[in-house]
């Protein structure tokens, strides 16, 4: 992933979660995960490792691949507004 990737992986994640409707505990206990590593994914304080991605897919019930591009079409949509001119 690229550093803008990385800046913005919170945001697929954390829109994921809260359009199923789960807290950050909930999603943790789906993926077996620490609710602080959900946290910090979150809030982009780190990057998710090949074993959390694959854990994170699952409990989304989605394919590693499904779940990059809904992450990586986040990232596309945040930078991209972040980029545009706004209008006065």
């Amino acid at each position: 992933m690229t550093e803008t990737e990385n800046d913005y992986i919170g945001i697929g994640l954390r829109r994921l979660r809260k359009e199923r409707g789960w807290t950050q505990e909930e999603l943790a206990g789906k993926c077996n995960l620490d609710p602080r590593t959900i946290q910090k994914l979150e809030r982009n304080e780190n990057s998710p490792t090949l074993n959390s991605i694959r854990a994170l897919a699952k409990s989304f019930g989605m394919r590693r691949g499904e779940f990059l591009t809904t992450i990586e079409d986040d990232i596309i949509t945040k930078y991209t507004k972040e980029k545009e001119p706004h209008e006065e």
